[in-house]
């Protein structure tokens, strides 16, 4: 399979009267092949829809079989699986087309949380308990880490064209990143605090001293609630004997949901703001642009509360759909 931009130095210099001995001299492939590529410059090839005569009746009633089992099983689909899972005598290549043909892909998996059935009955009850103790309506304070990359984030997927793809720095042992603590609170502001290095038990304690207590008692006194995953530093005994001894209440949360934690949406909007523009030059431009939009997030006060106000819709709705994701 050649480039396309091979092929049009071949075709050009076949343009300019360069003899076929010379074009495949030059370029070092054979002269059939350079008529070829000649002869179809331009023209646009359609996929056959054709049927692969390897695959029909029933070898190919057996694939569509194997290809529904390891659906089922949540099974990573390869040619070889596959082969090994009916039982066939047919080359990779061959079943790739099929696969193919088929309409199948090969792409990277999709991530998702995947959640067993005590998760989804442990998730149902304790919204539950959240709509009969009226938890949406108290002061709470929501709180979790996020991480920020030097070169942009994993994910940013657009519409692009074959012939101009964007480009992007390749991350190389880890690249820079700057991870940020941060609370919403019930007047949709969000305050944020940098973290050195990884947040152990000691670092997230030094956090809820400095940010957390003072903010929160200074506005509401002892009338809020404290909202933390189940994150190593956020459950170890000494997180959990400093918030006893200040008397803060944990509102009790679930494991493998951060679809009901708000804040989730608050670092989507910072994202958007922080790789607008593209990825940043270093880690002191990547902590101004985090920080502008920290303020430019501020300044919107409707974007925060309207993100705080949508808690009770989550547990409504986590509670509706018997623990499943939302």
């Amino acid at each position: 399979m050649y480039s396309e931009d091979l092929k049009k130095l071949i075709n050009k210099a076949r343009n300019m009267c360069k003899s076929w001995n010379v074009i495949s001299e030059n370029f070092g492939i054979p002269i059939s092949s350079c008529r070829n590529i000649v002869k179809n410059f331009g023209k646009v090839r359609y996929p056959t829809t054709a049927n692969n005569l390897k695959v029909k009746g029933n070898t190919k009633k057996r694939l569509l079989l194997g290809i529904k089992s390891l659906v089922k099983r949540n099974t990573r689909i390869t040619s070889t699986t596959l082969m090994d899972t009916v039982n066939v005598s047919l080359s990779k290549r061959t079943v790739q087309r099929f696969l193919s043909r088929e309409g199948y892909s090969y792409l990277n998996s999709k991530k998702k949380i995947m959640l067993t059935d005590p998760q989804k009955v442990s998730r149902m009850e304790i919204c539950k308990k959240w709509l009969i103790e009226g938890a949406s309506s108290r002061k709470i304070a929501f709180t979790d880490e996020t991480r920020y990359n030097l070169d942009g984030p994993d994910n940013d997927k657009s519409w692009q064209h074959p012939k101009y793809r964007r480009e992007k720095p390749m991350r190389q042992q880890g690249g820079g990143s700057i991870m940020i603590w941060g609370m919403l609170m019930p007047s949709g502001q969000l305050q944020c605090q940098e973290v050195k290095g990884n947040l152990n038990a000691a670092g997230y304690i030094a956090i809820l001293k400095e940010v957390l207590v003072p903010t929160m008692e200074s506005l509401y006194d002892d009338d809020w609630l404290l909202q933390q995953d189940n994150a190593s530093s956020h459950t170890a005994t000494k997180t959990q004997q400093f918030l006893e001894s200040r008397g803060i209440h944990v509102l009790g949360w679930p494991s493998k949901s951060p679809d009901l934690n708000v804040i989730e949406n608050c670092w989507h909007v910072l994202a958007q703001n922080i790789y607008m523009n593209g990825a940043a030059n270093n880690l002191d431009d990547l902590r101004a642009k985090i920080h502008a939009a920290i303020a430019a997030f501020n300044s919107q006060k409707k974007t925060g509360l309207n993100i705080y106000n949508s808690f009770g819709a989550r547990v409504m709705k986590c509670f509706e759909s018997c623990g499943n994701l939302i």
